[in-house]
């Protein structure tokens, strides 16, 4: 059987652009952040975000025996800081945060403190 003529080259080339398919076709074009929520305050409670799309809207759970909602809307950078007066958190309690954008973006953070369990009289 005779070998084709370039069959080589073009057996390389089509490895080269797989390659390169793999490591650039699926990759977006700018780096995609992921959604992140830190609790910068308890009081008032204070709530920052980072990593959504932005101008995305993002609809704010806290919940702390009850709950409060909020809507946002993401800068230009896709972050935010939102400010609640209602919840109040007492020490040794817990609480969890939702953000979850329009565009998909979400984010999540549940506190539950480790307290130590107070101190019982002894017998004697």
């Amino acid at each position: 059987m005779a070998a084709l003529p370039h069959s080589g080259h073009t057996f390389c080339m089509a490895v080269l652009a797989l390659a390169l398919v793999l490591a650039f076709g699926a990759a977006p074009t700018h780096a995609a952040a992921r959604a992140h929520v830190t609790v910068l305050d308890t009081a008032p409670f204070t709530v920052r975000g980072s990593g959504f799309q932005p101008a995305e809207r993002v609809a704010l759970l806290v919940s702390v025996k009850s709950r409060w909602n909020r809507t946002v809307v993401a800068s230009s950078t896709g972050s935010f800081v939102a400010r609640f007066t209602g919840p109040t958190i007492k020490p040794c309690t817990a609480y969890f945060v939702r953000a979850r954008g329009n565009r998909g973006s979400l984010a999540v953070i549940k506190v539950v403190p480790e307290c130590a369990s107070p101190l019982q009289p002894v017998d004697q």
